[in-house]
């Protein structure tokens, strides 16, 4: 199986590398913060709302 990377010079691979785990980072930190986050703080404010809807 060839490598994935077919760069000689090390500090090009080490820029390409950098570059793809960069990406990569800013993806899984996109979705992560669509799926969990924003859920997260509806459900947060909807909770809010009840308790003050209960205390009245």
């Amino acid at each position: 199986m060839p490598p994935i990377i077919q760069v000689s010079d090390p500090a090009s691979t080490f820029s390409h590398k950098l570059l793809v785990v960069m990406v990569l980072s800013v993806l899984l930190a996109t979705v992560t913060y669509y799926i969990i986050e924003i859920p997260c703080a509806k459900l947060k404010k909807y909770q809010s709302e009840i308790k003050e809807i209960k205390e009245i």
